[in-house]
């Protein structure tokens, strides 16, 4: 049996703090009688020596040496010979020897095969988890090896898996489809924000300002031939059965029916509302993918977490529906899973997008300082530029919405402390607080907030933005439009079910296990 020095130098040292773009990664070296001493243990006593650049560990003089990892050796000559390490009569001891040491990796000068790169990605994975899994063989790439993972930390083998996941998909797009239904009741009935006035630009400020989803549905009815689009109007005012579902003519207040869809708009109506739906289930999904970012335990809980992010929306649809809240789910909850992955150019876009969808898009920037400020890389060129570049961006695409749109009725911003929101309060504490909603409040503080050192960073930060959604909320937004605060969601939720999660095993998923694979795959 052998082995070479880079399965050697892995029991040499422990990660302490894994890499990251701004700094480097921390280890803590063991010292050399404990190194020795695990090589004794494992019986590689013997070292054979080729040239200077590799040298394999093996347990008796005769064995063969493994075969090169990546590119073959070339132009290096065999020193010659098999020599003994010395005996070292000492266990190993954990954390013994050399205090922690900062190393700098530095980078390749040539990038490693894709093969060599897939074989120390799965080994990699079964080493840090000590648990051999035969689906990780399967995958084709570094990038699918990351999936591997998830078997092994459950337990579970891949029937049972598939299963689990079946019911969960199904179970997640029929809760969706009725958070979806819940949200058609409130949706359409404003008349300063009538959607067809949105999609072409004559809403009210600052209804129109929130331009993401309106600009998309305008620029993809213009592909629809302009016949089509009345031929789609005549039916609607044909059929009775349409005039059911299509009952706003312009004054969404006289509409008769339940749904407030508008008749000389069938083709903006029916684009927007698939916008908006598949809006909803990329919340879901990218809920689900923040999830296995940050936890892991139980797969039948986890099959849960996507039926219960879904339904888990509805109580926030109160009062009325705009076309953009779903888009905030979905942006602000991307954001919080690019930015725990480190994806900085698609967190941009996300960002980017935001900054089109809604004004508090900046609270993105607030979340990203703190979560780098807890990291300690606040003061790095690169949490600098990045954050300059995010200002940049909300300025610019504010300044050109605001401009754009100056001619419209109404303003930037509207202020209604006075003529809505003190009522609301003083009627809330008059009336609204009793038993049943008090208990409800502590319930969700005490699991939001249990075990909260232990709880994933990034979710931790993301709750930062209440306190000034709260006081944007208090001046101006609606007190009791609790859709406007619909960014707390996500955070709120993760947190909530990493407490309920761990009467089901379900726990914090170590930094250390993610990140190590992602350095091993830096490499390629």
């Amino acid at each position: 049996m052998s082995k070479t020095l880079f399965g050697s130098f892995k029991r040499s040292y422990r990660i302490l703090k894994a890499s990251t773009v701004g700094s480097a990664t921390v280890y803590e070296v063991f010292s050399c009688e404990d190194i020795l001493a695990k090589r004794k243990s494992e019986g590689l006593v013997w070292v054979r020596k080729f040239g200077t650049r590799r040298a394999d560990l093996l347990t008796s003089p005769e064995d063969e040496p493994a075969a090169p990892i990546g590119l073959a050796p070339t132009g290096l000559k065999d020193s010659g010979g098999v020599m003994p390490t010395g005996s070292v009569g000492l266990a190993p001891t954990e954390g013994v020897g050399l205090t922690p040491i900062q190393l700098v990796r530095q980078q390749a000068n040539s990038k490693t095969q894709t093969s060599t790169a897939l074989a120390i990605v799965i080994r990699s994975i079964q080493e840090e988890l000590g648990v051999a899994d035969d689906s990780a063989a399967k995958c084709k790439s570094p990038q699918d090896a990351l999936s591997c993972p998830l078997l092994m930390r459950l337990g579970i083998d891949e029937p049972m898996y598939r299963l689990y996941q079946a019911l969960g998909i199904v179970f997640a797009f029929g809760f969706t489809y009725w958070t979806f239904s819940c949200y058609l009741a409130h949706f359409n009935n404003y008349h300063r924000d009538l959607l067809s006035d949105a999609v072409y630009y004559r809403a009210e400020r600052p209804f129109v300002q929130r331009t993401l989803l309106p600009t998309t549905v305008n620029l993809l009815a213009r592909l629809v031939p302009k016949a089509a689009k009345q031929e789609a109007v005549r039916f609607v005012h044909r059929n009775p059965a349409m005039q059911r579902i299509f009952t706003v003519d312009r004054n969404p207040y006289a509409a008769s029916g339940s749904l407030k869809l508008e008749k000389d708009y069938p083709v903006e109506t029916v684009i927007a509302l698939a916008l908006i739906f598949a809006c909803l289930l990329g919340f879901v999904r990218a809920i689900l993918l923040l999830y296995d970012e940050c936890y892991t335990g139980s797969f039948a809980f986890r099959a849960a977490v996507p039926s219960i992010a879904a339904a888990g929306v509805v109580p926030w649809l109160s009062y009325t529906s705009h076309f953009y809240d779903f888009v905030s789910l979905l942006l602000f909850a991307s954001s919080l899973l690019l930015l725990r992955q480190e994806k900085w150019r698609a967190y941009l876009i996300v960002f980017a997008l935001a900054c089109l969808n809604k004004e508090t898009a900046i609270l993105n920037s607030f979340v990203f300082v703190v979560y780098l400020s807890a990291q300690r890389r606040l003061n790095t060129s690169f949490v600098r530029r990045y954050l300059a570049l995010q200002i940049a961006l909300y300025v610019v695409i504010q300044s050109a919405i605001v401009y754009a749109f100056r001619r419209n009725g109404g303003g930037p911003t509207e202020f209604h402390f006075f003529d809505l929101n003190l009522p609301i309060l003083r009627e809330w504490v008059r009336y609204h607080y009793n038993l049943e909603q008090l208990v409800t409040a502590i319930l969700i503080l005490t699991a939001i907030f249990y075990r909260w050192e232990v709880k994933p960073l990034v979710l931790r930060c993301g709750l930062v933005i209440a306190i000034p959604l709260f006081c944007l909320g208090v001046f101006l937004g609606v007190m009791n439009e609790w859709r406007a605060f619909t960014d707390l969601y996500t955070p709120m939720l993760l947190l909530v079910l990493g407490s309920l999660g761990g009467l089901f095993g379900v726990r914090p998923l170590a930094e250390l296990e993610q990140s190590r694979v992602r350095e091993v795959l830096s490499i390629e």
